[in-house]
């Protein structure tokens, strides 16, 4: 007996569908619109040009907020470094200062 999987577990699939869906409906309106050759041509290098200039957008905007995140990380774990690294040399002191008595 087969495990199937509804759409609300993996929407996926459906995503990737609607993507090729609208692909293709974008496609066949320009194919289908009366223009020359020539403006047809250069509507579809528009359209991709700026899906290209739209995707190095959204991936650049990813990565500087990679970026952001990971120097927060990195400022939060060395602050907290530097707290134990505090507190380990107060027992310290503390350990030194009673065994001085």
């Amino acid at each position: 007996m087969g495990h199937s999987h509804s759409i609300r577990e993996n929407p996926t699939p459906v995503a990737g569908i609607a993507l090729l869906a609208a692909a293709v409906g974008a496609i066949t309106a320009m194919l289908i619109t009366p223009k020359r050759g020539d403006e047809l041509r250069r509507g579809i290098g528009k359209k991709i040009g700026k899906s290209k200039e739209d995707v190095v957008n959204k991936m650049q905007n990813k990565k500087d907020d990679v970026n952001n995140k990971m120097s927060e990380a990195t400022g939060n774990i060395k602050s907290k470094m530097d707290d134990a690294a505090d507190k380990s040399k107060d027992t310290i002191d503390k350990v030194k200062d009673k065994a001085d008595r």
